[in-house]
């Protein structure tokens, strides 16, 4: 009797240690221990969320690492949360309203007084040099950019790319570097990911290529402050323009259904021997998890599997037929580089008996 095809995980589920699962969606979030829906909370009701965050930690079923990649923040948020809770209880977690903390220093005479600066040809600098504000509250003053979340005015004289930049400043005067958020946002989007995230987990792929209802693990990429191993993905223009993988799938076709297929043994391969480890026997030398991250997948092949996976292309006998191809590939690719090498001053191809 064949076994049932298992069901992949939901594009919005994210697995939290061995024990536990999140489920999100635009309505809120469900987190579920042993199957169990354990905790809840809306998409507006940030404390929920964060509570559920610093249960999960307390109580041990997942590690801070796996809380925190599941929730999408870095390690130092979750231990703020963490502490704030243990001394302030669950009101601690409720996030303050970000922005100023006084009164707006633009007033409708101020805002009226940028007008008129702007009038006079001045660039924004210079207006806010005069006015002693931001240039973020010049803009909001002359209608390029709101303050809040209200939309720009229509009818701006600037591109709609240096508006939605200017956006992330907002109507407040914290300091006169506010003019270069519109750099510094992808820094900031780079210091809220984990440094060494934890590869998303596979389990539900991995069953169903146990029950060979699966051809080849699909390509899942986890975000990191930090990649180890990364400059090895400097080989992947050159190896594009071998036509490696390419040609092998033509020359060998699908492997048997498992997680790992042709892609990620020939990949493995190309990695290994730019780290000099040519051998199956290396990967013991080498983290599983930092050439998964490479591979878009939670853990590398081992070496027992790569023996395995080795062997089963060896069984088919074409090697020979897979450098012709990678010749012929390489030969339609670059004719430039196409040459005839004559020895003894023979111009046929040698047929004799020695």
């Amino acid at each position: 009797m064949s076994q049932p095809v298992l069901p992949l995980m939901p594009a919005k589920a994210r697995s939290v240690g061995p024990s536990a699962g999140l489920l999100e969606d635009a309505e809120g979030g469900v987190v579920f221990v042993f199957g169990l829906a354990t905790f809840g909370y809306a998409s507006a009701d940030q404390a929920g969320r964060r509570l559920a965050a610093v249960q999960l930690v307390r109580t041990g079923i997942a590690s801070v690492a796996e809380v925190a990649s599941a929730f999408g923040v870095n390690t130092a948020t979750l231990w703020r949360w963490t502490k704030a809770f243990t001394s302030g209880g669950v009101l601690a977690l409720v996030a303050e309203r970000r922005g100023p903390k006084g009164p707006s220093k633009l007033t409708d005479a101020l805002a009226a007084r940028i007008v008129e600066l702007e009038a006079t040809g001045l660039t924004l600098r210079q207006i806010a040099a005069r006015a002693q504000v931001s240039t973020a509250t010049v803009r909001v003053a002359l209608g390029r950019v709101t303050a809040g979340n209200q939309q720009p005015t229509q009818g701006q004289d600037e591109p709609a790319s240096f508006v939605d930049a200017a956006a992330g400043a907002r109507a407040v005067d914290h300091d006169q570097h506010d003019d270069q958020h519109a750099e510094s946002g992808d820094e900031s989007a780079v210091a809220d990911l984990v440094v060494l995230a934890v590869p998303v987990p596979r389990a539900a792929e991995r069953v169903a290529a146990r029950f060979g209802d699966l051809i080849e693990a699909p390509v899942l990429i986890t975000q990191g402050a930090q990649l180890p191993l990364a400059g090895l993905l400097l080989a992947l223009p050159a190896l594009e323009m071998t036509g490696l993988l390419e040609v092998a799938q033509d020359t060998f076709g699908r492997m048997r259904k498992g997680f790992y297929g042709l892609r990620v043994i020939l990949l493995m391969g190309v990695f290994m021997a730019l780290l000099r480890e040519p051998r199956a026997e290396a990967a013991t030398r080498m983290r599983p998890t930092d050439l998964g991250r490479l591979l878009g997948l939670d853990r590398a092949p081992e070496v027992k599997t790569l023996r395995r996976k080795l062997a089963e292309l060896a069984s088919h006998g074409k090697g020979a037929q897979l450098q012709a191809a990678l010749g012929r590939h390489h030969a339609r690719r670059r004719p430039d580089a196409v040459a005839f090498l004559y020895l003894d001053g023979h111009v046929r191809v040698y047929s004799g008996g020695r």
